[in-house]
């Protein structure tokens, strides 16, 4: 393990727990305690972000699910965005009311609603994005391309492993 004098944020580690770990392990251990940390931090800045638009960051998170896979059912989308159904469908609602998602009774079997984007989601976020992504960007201005691509794809494969076992509810 390389020194303990210059570890960087230890996240509650302790020189114990570091030697113990070994660096290896404890960046991973860390890794997963500045996610914890960093995730209400987005989101409150995503909040703001929206705000004058009316929409909050778990609405904008459920659209962004919807244009991903299509048409997913309630609980596929409960399921990506770990959350329960009955969360989705307040969020649903809202977003129905707002004109910007809609739910289709899925053809092969009537009990399934499918979720749906509209033509007044793909205007709205039209006009947002530009603006929204030069703002967003610069969270990542530090990092070079080649930085910013392993970070992605390395959460990525956390986020595939997150699924796996929120559907296996064995950790």
């Amino acid at each position: 393990m390389s020194s303990l004098t210059d570890v960087g944020p230890r996240f509650g580690l302790d020189d114990d727990e570091l030697r113990t770990l070994g660096l290896d392990r404890a960046n991973r251990i860390r890794t997963l305690r500045l996610l914890v940390v960093i995730a209400p931090h987005l989101r409150n800045l995503l909040d703001r972000l929206y705000a004058s638009d009316g929409v909050t960051t778990q609405q904008a998170a459920l659209l962004g699910v919807v244009r991903e896979l299509g048409t997913p059912s309630l609980g596929a989308a409960a399921r990506v965005l770990g959350t329960s159904h009955q969360n989705v469908k307040q969020l649903v609602a809202v977003l129905e009311r707002k004109g910007l998602l809609r739910v289709a009774v899925d053809p092969s079997d009537r009990r399934v609603r499918r979720l749906e984007t509209t033509a007044e989601n793909r205007r709205y976020w039209a006009r947002r994005d530009p603006d929204d992504h030069a703002r967003l960007l610069t969270l990542f201005a530090d990092l070079d391309a080649v930085e910013a691509e392993h970070l992605f794809r390395s959460l990525v494969r956390v986020f595939e492993r997150l699924k796996a076992l929120g559907e296996s509810d064995a950790l």
